[in-house]
């Protein structure tokens, strides 16, 4: 029989971690990606939808992430990759989903201050991309109604039909889990296709941008632009602290 567990529980979270640590020796790289909607204006909102998107975005990050930088500090090296979104800038009828996607903003740069002088990195994501959770029957409805009510634009549903996929997501956080990255902390990086920017309290702060290969950047092509654009001048807000002999 199947057992079913969530990031947003504490115990079922920290089994994860040391089942991985146990399976692999240690742990080097934390992802959390995990997620749900429950997608309702906020007066129409249960108080169940509240509590448990928050569980699982913003806790079950929380979770795996303590976890895990529990065994990370001893090795003196992490990375930490939270996916957030551009819901954090606020995003109808996803109260519940927003207020979790900015908190794991908040909580991925307390991590980075925290946790840099260990060797342990925390950056977030704010990716635009078609998966299971954003592009499905149920959501597809919402925003038919929500074009339909005026909420939402017949461009802007367009747009969010026509979703790039995840493949053009994971070469960014490739590279933030690679040791070319590891002055890369405290960040929030935003991946749509063939475009990436940073954002600085909420704006676009810099961008590039690739034409070529249907716009998918490789991992060696972003060790190499990342430090001289993205990051360029930028300064790691905790950097790894050398220990004594």
């Amino acid at each position: 029989m199947l057992t079913t567990i969530s990031v947003a529980d504490y115990g079922s979270a920290g089994r994860m971690v040391r089942e991985c640590a146990d399976a692999f020796g240690r742990i080097d790289f934390v992802i959390n990606a995990a997620g749900m909607l429950r997608e309702r204006m906020i007066w129409n909102m249960t108080e169940d939808d509240f509590d448990t998107v928050i569980g699982v975005h913003l806790k079950g990050t929380w979770n795996m992430s303590h976890h895990a930088i529990k065994l990370m500090r001893s090795e003196r090296f992490g990375r930490i990759v939270n996916f957030s979104s551009d819901a954090f800038k606020g995003s109808v009828g996803q109260c519940n989903y927003a207020a979790a996607k900015a908190g794991v903003i908040g909580l991925t740069r307390t991590i980075a201050r925290e946790c840099g002088r260990y060797g342990i990195t925390a950056n977030a994501m704010c990716p635009f991309a078609a998966t299971r959770m954003t592009v499905n029957d149920a959501v597809i409805a919402n925003w038919k109604r929500r074009v339909e009510s005026g909420l939402l634009s017949q461009a802007e549903f367009e747009t969010r039909m026509a979703m790039p996929g995840p493949e053009f997501v994971a070469p960014l956080v490739a590279y933030l889990c690679t040791d070319a990255a590891k002055d890369v902390n405290g960040q929030i990086f935003h991946a749509e296709k063939s475009h990436y920017h940073t954002y600085y309290y909420g704006e676009v702060s810099r961008s590039i941008y690739k034409y070529e290969n249907n716009g998918e950047f490789t991992v060696d092509e972003l060790i190499e632009l990342i430090p001289a654009s993205l990051m360029a001048g930028i300064p790691n807000v905790a950097p790894a602290q050398e220990t004594s002999s």
